[in-house]
């Protein structure tokens, strides 16, 4: 993308550039291995570098409503760059084993049909913007996201000797190991559930896109 492009861009629109530029970082950082023994400090990067990035979601969305900088670029790219930074993610967690290659399936299968659908409304002349089911499906899956990397970060920080010492005779830490697959996938089912209801909501109100 050229540089010059980049500074003619406003605030809301270089926020979301950024969110996509952050993802490789934080896909490098989650695939860095680390002795078994070992706290792996980069799979902790990686949690910090998603919620950056989660956060640059609400920054972006926030500025262009209230300063009034709602632009057609801005409402293709915004949701552009939440469907890559939640698909790197669910692709690093299915790899990690945390999250189901099927409901990592019904999540990004869904962004590629309204993805789809986009393309066809632009080849119209027209632009689809994210709708409110679709911004609180975003919340819920970055929410769901953000759970299973803190989870994964704090079974690192349990690596620590002090927090072994600490933990090991400590009920809060079998009740936490019990807990923590259900709480992961009771969120990511329900991302998956609300992910094909706004898919079906988007068909539904832009039927005549497709009509056309």
């Amino acid at each position: 993308m050229p540089v010059s492009f980049l500074i003619k861009l406003n605030v809301a629109n270089k926020i979301s550039v950024f969110r996509i530029l952050i993802i490789p970082v934080f896909m490098v950082l989650f695939i860095i291995k680390s002795e078994a023994d070992s706290v792996n400090y980069y799979r902790i990067a990686a949690w910090l570098a998603f919620i950056i990035a989660a956060i640059s979601d609400l920054v972006d969305g926030y500025y262009a409503r209230n300063y009034e900088k709602v632009t057609k670029f801005g409402k293709l790219i915004d949701p552009i760059a939440d469907k890559m930074l939640v698909t790197a993610a669910l692709l690093c967690l299915v790899e990690s084993g945390s999250v189901s290659s099927w409901v990592a399936f019904l999540i990004i299968g869904r962004d590629i049909a309204i993805s789809g659908l986009r393309i066809i409304a632009a080849a119209h002349g027209s632009i689809i913007a994210a709708s409110s089911l679709g911004k609180w499906k975003t919340a819920l899956q970055l929410t769901a996201i953000i759970t299973a990397l803190t989870f994964y970060s704090f079974d690192e920080l349990l690596k620590l000797k002090s927090a072994a010492q600490y933990f090991n005779d400590n009920a809060a830490v079998f009740y936490y190991r019990l807990y923590e697959n259900t709480i992961i996938d009771a969120l990511m089912y329900m991302s998956a559930f609300i992910s094909l209801v706004s898919g079906y909501d988007y068909f539904k109100k832009n039927k005549h896109v497709i009509k056309d």
